[in-house]
């Protein structure tokens, strides 16, 4: 299925509504619906071009992304719980990255 597809598809069924800057920051996002950590780069890049966040934010939390794919290049969303929190705190505990 294409992408076009699959995005109008998800709102449809999700009964939200789809406006053309939705659509276009989720058609550039795709690859992000699954990858947390890819939806956080784009989230932090977003919000530092809508001036939302300062420079040195930006860079701090793309450094805070950039080690956490040292410990793992991918996170599901639906990974995402206290257990995988508390394996990261153990990497990070043992790791030279966030020393």
């Amino acid at each position: 299925m294409s992408k076009v597809n699959e995005i109008f598809i998800y709102y449809r069924h999700s009964d939200l509504d789809l406006s053309t800057e939705i659509f276009l920051k989720e058609f550039s996002r795709f690859g992000a619906r699954s990858n947390f950590l890819q939806w956080a780069t784009y989230e932090i890049e977003d919000r530092y071009n809508a001036n939302r966040i300062a420079l040195q934010t930006r860079k701090n939390s793309l450094s805070n992304i950039n080690k956490i794919k040292l410990w793992r290049e991918e996170i599901k969303f639906s990974e995402l719980n206290n257990e995988l929190m508390k394996d990261l705190q153990a990497w990070e505990a043992s790791s030279s990255c966030f020393g």
